[in-house]
Order: C-alpha cells, then structure tokens, then sequence
C-alpha cells in the first residue's frame, strides 16, 4: 500500500487522472483483446485455414469500404464537445450529435451502395467460394452500426464516463465470442452460418453499446434534445474541415492496416492470407499497453488545450512516454523465441506458418 502511495506521488494530477481513465481503458482493453484471442481460435480452428482465409477478405472488404467513409466524428465530437462542454453550451453540443448522426446516415447509405457495386461485379473474380453475396451484403448492412458506436465511446470519453465505456464494451465482447462459439460449435465449417451468425452478434452488440450510453447520458443529453441542428451553422466548416482532416488521415492508416490484406488476399490466395491475418491479429493483440493511454488522453488533452493549460499538458506527455516504454521493450525477446511454439500449441500445426510473419509485424 505504501508503494502504491509512493507511485502516485511520483505523478502531477493531468498524469494522475489520465492513469485513473486509463485502467479502465487497460483492463477493458485487456479483456476484449482476450476475447477476441479466444475467438480467433476458436474461428480459425473450426473455419479451416481455407475458408478462414476467405473470412478474412470478405471482412476486410466490408470494413475497409466502411471505414474510407467514416467521417471519424468521435474526434469532432470531442474536439468541440468539450469546448461545448468547458463553455456550459449544452444546447450547441446536442447540435453537433444531430449533425453528426446526420453525417453518418449519408455516408453510411453511400457506402452500402458501393459495396452492393462492387460484390456484383467482381465477386467471382475474387472470392473462391460461390453464393456468398447476399450474404456479403447482409453483413455490410449490419455493420453499419459500426458508423454509430463512435458516437456513443466519444460521448462517454467526453464525460469521463471510462469506467462505463469499458464496461458495456468488454459485455458487447464477450456476448460476440458466446454467439460465434456456439454457431461454430453446431455447423462447423459452414460460411454462410457463420455469417449470419456475425450479423446477429454485430446487431446485438451495437444495441446493447448504444443503449447503455443513452441509460448513462441521458439525464445530461434529455434536457437538450429540442435543440436545432443548424445552432452551430456559423461553425459548420470548421467542423466538417476538421473531421474531413481527421477522416483522410485514418483513410490511409486503414490503407496501410487493410489494403496489404486485401492485396494478398486477391493475389496470393485465401490460405496465405490466413496466415498473415493470424499473425497480424497476434501482433495486435499484444500491443495492448499503449492503447488504453492513447484512447484516455485523447479528452484529456482536448479539455487541456480548450483551458490552455499548456505545462500540465506537455509534463503529462512526457511521463506517459516513460511509462509505456519499458514494457513493450521487454516483451520482444519473449516474441522472438517462443511464437513458433505458441501459434503450434494454440492454433494447430496447419497455421504454424504464422509464425515468422508475426515476429516480423511484433517487432
């Protein structure tokens, strides 16, 4: 207890409240990086590497159309939500959720129609495994909740309400992985039950998220509802530049995350590209340290800047760097020599050719 004490003495408050936020990011973080774990085994094991490969081009497909028309308005939400917020202008605040589920609505029908384009003309150039489609098409239109959850983390981020937030997404996890485990469990290798068993556990996810956001905000949002979309007309393009910046930026990061997937996906083959996938998604899922902190500083330092708080702002950046350091340091040599072992052990030996491109994409 008295080392527990003498650690936090070590921290200024900016430091202290982002550590506070951040273990709740961690922990949720943490959770659902072990559920998803546990799905991917369970996925790749029950799929196959062939149709698992195939999986994961049709996903990414999906995911990588929706996010090129992703406005990133959770950014937008907490950028001007918390000068809303630091200014007592909640009314200008319900403006921007309507402006932004505005936003969202057009993006998301764009999307659908591209992607119902782009399946019926070149599906079977791509996809080795015939009557997919409709399917393809029925699980874009579930993962449109995908353009409403950011909406429902930034408002909880911007309330500080972390410990909710991580709460209702590590419940939204689980409750995926129970859905996917028993529709394996009972049809086996069947793409097309898979699928519509990913339809239902997006659907129920995204419902459950955005209705524990509304049951946590609603008394703080209720008051203001009647408030009119064009109040903050005079900002609209500031606000639309801000967010089109911050789209462009992520555009491209999901180029260079996905784009690589799809490539070879499409040129190499389902079975290559379960592999990468696999490695990729073991990659990831160790990069969990730094994250929860990038997720909790992110408000933080919006709320610093609007009350121009400068030196706790730079003081705080500086001891969470030296914090995150050490930790993803140590991990590599435990990558390097064990990774061969663990993918044989814990996906079987048809993906222990995952091995080598995990420690290339870890370190």
């Amino acid at each position: 207890m008295g080392l527990f004490r003498w650690l936090l003495s070590r921290f200024d408050k900016q430091s202290k409240i982002l550590f506070k936020n951040s273990s709740w990011i961690l922990g949720s973080t943490a959770f659902r990086s072990l559920m998803s774990f546990f799905r991917s085994i369970i996925v790749a094991r029950g799929l196959g590497v062939e149709f698992y490969g195939i999986y994961v081009l049709i996903s990414n497909f999906v995911l990588t159309i929706q996010d090129f028309f992703d406005m990133n308005i959770d950014a937008g939400i907490i950028r001007f939500g918390a000068i809303y917020r630091s200014s007592n202008r909640m009314d200008k605040l319900i403006s921007l959720i309507k402006l932004s589920v505005l936003t969202i609505l057009i993006s998301s029908v764009v999307s659908i129609l591209l992607i119902v384009i782009l399946v019926s003309f070149f599906y079977e150039k791509y996809v080795t495994e015939p009557g997919l489609e409709l399917f393809i098409i029925l699980f874009a239109i579930a993962d449109l909740s995908s353009f409403f959850d950011p909406l429902g983390k930034s408002l909880l981020r911007l309330y500080y309400k972390f410990k909710v937030n991580s709460i209702i997404q590590s419940l939204s996890s689980l409750l995926e992985l129970l859905v996917v485990s028993i529709t394996i469990f009972i049809f086996k290798a069947d793409l097309k039950a898979f699928f519509i068993c990913l339809i239902i556990a997006r659907i129920l996810s995204a419902t459950a998220y955005l209705g524990g956001m509304w049951w946590e905000l609603k008394d703080e949002l209720k008051p203001h509802l009647r408030s009119k979309i064009n109040l903050i007309k005079d900002q609209y393009r500031e606000i639309f530049s801000f967010m089109t910046g911050n789209a462009m930026t992520r555009t491209l990061v999901t180029l260079i995350n996905r784009g690589d997937t799809l490539l070879l996906g499409t040129l190499a083959g389902p079975s290559s590209l379960a592999f990468y996938n696999l490695s990729k998604r073991l990659a990831n899922m160790f990069m969990v340290i730094a994250d929860p902190f990038a997720q909790g500083i992110y408000p933080q330092i919006s709320y610093l800047i609007a009350e121009k708080k400068f030196p706790e702002l730079k003081l705080m950046l500086i001891k969470l760097t030296r914090s995150i350091a050490l930790p993803l340091a140590l991990s590599v040599p435990l990558i390097i020599f064990f990774n061969e072992w663990f993918i044989t052990l814990v996906y079987g030996s048809e993906y222990s050719d995952a091995s080598k491109p995990f420690t290339l994409l870890y370190v």
